[in-house]
């Protein structure tokens, strides 16, 4: 076994519980909060302007796939971020470039306090632990919170088609919403039209 997986399995422990404690404790904030929900739809509504303006100028073809991407430096800088971004049917190979971004200060919050309980006892199980070797842990443990960030578009993103914006901009007769890495495989999340709509 490996120096890192050591450490993981050393904070191994705790981390179900966290998670779990996390995810209700989101839920919980959720229902009594709707600005972190209404922050979120409201990047779509400035993208979507964005668009109708390039469609306009004759800068970018129909609207087909809206891709939202966990930007993997933004958790090695400790901002959490998601770009989100318009595609037309060429997806990737897209001429002109419509995104914005978004930061989950929510998920950095318990990324944090997790990371206060968690750091004292890899200190103390693991000999001689470097500052790297926990930012290694912190940037798995963080990946590891994709399926809470699922969770939250779940329950959002039906929003986005009814922005007045979403129907400003010329589309395709089905727009699929995906999470994934850049040029990676990407889970569909939501499609408007079709059965979908």
């Amino acid at each position: 076994m490996d120096r890192l997986q050591k450490i993981w399995q050393a904070g191994a422990h705790d981390i179900g519980g966290m998670m779990a404690d996390n995810a209700q404790m989101f839920h919980n904030e959720l229902d009594k909060d709707a600005t972190i929900a209404e922050g979120f739809v409201q990047h779509f509504a400035y993208l979507f302007q964005i668009l109708a303006v390039q469609q306009s100028n004759n800068e970018k073809g129909l609207l087909r796939y809206i891709t939202l991407s966990l930007l993997k430096s933004s958790i090695v800088a400790e901002t959490y971020e998601i770009a989100i971004t318009c595609h037309t049917n060429d997806l990737f190979m897209d001429e002109t470039e419509t995104e914005t971004y978004w930061r989950m200060d929510f998920i950095k919050d318990m990324i944090n306090k997790d990371m206060e309980r968690i750091v004292p006892k890899l200190e103390k199980e693991i000999s001689r632990i470097r500052e790297y070797e926990i930012e290694e842990f912190r940037t798995i443990y963080a990946i590891a919170y994709t399926a809470l960030l699922l969770t939250f578009l779940s329950r959002v993103l039906h929003r986005v088609f009814d922005l007045p914006e979403f129907h400003t901009v010329q589309k395709e007769d089905l727009v699929d919403i995906t999470f994934g890495e850049y040029m990676e495989e990407a889970v569909p999340l939501v499609q408007y039209g079709g059965e979908g709509e």
